[in-house]
């Protein structure tokens, strides 16, 4: 299964939504600060018990508690979690990342964490 096989089957539906917002597409300078982070309290850990509701909340547990986001699109989260299966998932509460790896540590489905939910289109204030 591909984690974007909606976009596949159907070319009308765009890989992006075009905003940058916390929970929306994720900007590369966002994935490459926090994958360059070198503050202990803030750099990418790995998390537990992942966990996607069909509305786009995400709860999984990060250091002992409980943490609760919203994505956009949870039907992408879920399958990539779903098709990787057991993989290692990481996040970073500061950059608002989330990666789902591959088995393999080769690459992995990064998305962004958002507190709660908005409209897609509206890009972050400059």
């Amino acid at each position: 299964m591909n984690v974007d096989e909606q976009r596949i089957d159907d070319p009308g539906v765009p890989a992006s939504c075009g905003s940058y917002r916390d929970g929306h597409d994720p900007h590369f300078i966002q994935v490459r600060l926090a994958s360059k982070e070198t503050d202990p309290g803030d750099l990418t850990r790995l998390v537990d018990h992942c966990t996607v509701e069909p509305d786009g909340r995400i709860s999984f547990d990060l250091d002992g508690r409980r943490c609760h986001f919203w994505n956009h699109r949870p039907d992408r989260v879920r399958r990539a979690l779903d098709r990787e299966g057991d993989s290692l998932v990481e996040a970073s509460l500061r950059w608002r990342i989330l990666k789902v790896y591959r088995p393999d540590l080769s690459s992995a489905w990064v998305f962004t964490l958002g507190e709660e939910p908005t409209a897609c289109g509206s890009r972050r204030p400059a």
